[in-house]
């Protein structure tokens, strides 16, 4: 199994509500990167990063800022498993 700080999830959804990857995903300690919408925006705060939702530019940068910074993910993914615990 990968270390938390090797791996993080993406959640490009424009229209779920509440997610259940997503919790999941942060009550593991991985790293999340989610579209902008109020649902995720809530359940993340700032334990997770986000990109404006349909912007597909902006998503490539957030993917590239991640891919390049495994400090980040690992401080973001042991604050979201604080945050859903």
């Amino acid at each position: 199994m990968l270390s938390g700080s090797r791996l993080f999830v993406v959640l490009p959804s424009d229209i779920e509500g509440l997610s259940l990857t997503l919790l999941d995903a942060m009550g593991a300690g991985v790293c999340v990167l989610a579209s902008d919408v109020p649902e995720n925006m809530e359940a993340m705060g700032d334990a997770g990063f986000a990109f404006k939702h349909g912007d597909v530019y902006d998503l490539q940068r957030m993917l590239a800022l991640l891919l390049s910074n495994p400090v980040a993910r690992e401080n973001v993914g042991r604050r979201a498993k604080e945050r859903v615990r």
